[in-house]
């Protein structure tokens, strides 16, 4: 099984998430403490939409204690966020957003706006930009008082792949860090990129994505049945929130996959 560093949970029982207490809580101790698991709110796309109190209620059902929150960029979508079952999601010990995709800066700004709406409702404890986007943006993101978190891109993207765009993207801002660990293996399959990328932002991390990769682009498929173990290897002792990608054709997977990762 993986052995995970010792941390206290992000949330004391009965107590209201704050913001920054994850960074709070890394510094201390408890040796029974392991971080939460769970998945993205697509995980099993076929069955419910990503949006849904049914994803978040099929989620906890699973046993997990992590999830994450993904929309698209429309405004209906967003606002239909705004309306999932807040008590529900206040079971998860951690929680995370994911910040859509842009296509101009009016759009960036409108998102923003809707993220700032949700996190109010919410209090995540992280919301997750991709790289890229953020570097291209970065200024209108620098006056809000959100946990942004940046995650890094595979091979698909011009920027945040390598450990140099990623400590240029990091230095102009007190953000926090998403590992994409699939998107790190695309990159660089042999995990040195990996290991460099906890190794410069390990005290900035919030949490990470994992998942397995597949031959085509952008695949995100379940370590179960890729096998692709050395991305499990990676994750010994860090015991830092875990958000899986995976995409899982019904609740049965998602089942497997979740008892996969946990039991590796």
């Amino acid at each position: 099984m993986l052995q995970m560093r010792p941390r206290l949970p992000m949330r004391l029982p009965g107590e209201k998430r704050k913001n920054g207490i994850i960074q709070l809580l890394q510094s201390m101790n408890n040796q029974n403490y392991k971080a939460p698991i769970g998945f993205a709110s697509g995980f099993v796309y076929r069955i419910f939409p990503q949006v849904s109190n049914e994803s978040i209620e099929a989620c906890l059902n699973l046993g997990c204690g992590a999830f994450e929150l993904h929309t698209n960029s429309s405004r209906e979508d967003m606002d239909l966020a705004a309306n999932l079952n807040k008590k529900e999601l206040e079971k998860f010990e951690f929680t995370s957003f994911h910040f859509p995709k842009w296509k101009d800066k009016d759009e960036a700004r409108r998102i923003l706006s809707q993220t700032r709406k949700l996190h109010e409702i919410f209090n995540f404890d992280a919301i997750t930009v991709h790289a890229d986007l953020f570097m291209n943006d970065h200024d209108i993101f620098d006056s809000m008082d959100l946990p942004f978190s940046i995650e890094n891109m595979d091979t698909q993207k011009e920027t945040g792949r390598t450990l140099e765009q990623m400590k240029e993207i990091m230095s102009g801002n007190n953000s926090a860090v998403t590992i994409d660990v699939n998107h790190a293996m695309d990159n660089d399959p042999s995990f040195k990129l990996a290991q460099d990328l906890w190794d410069e932002f390990g005290p900035r991390v919030s949490h990470f994505h994992l998942s397995g990769l597949g031959e085509a682009k952008g695949s995100h498929l379940p370590l179960f049945k890729t096998g692709q173990n050395r991305l499990l290897d990676f994750m010994k002792g860090k015991n830092l929130p875990i958000i899986i990608e995976s995409m899982c054709e019904n609740l049965e997977e998602a089942k497997k996959e979740l008892e996969f990762i946990k039991n590796y």
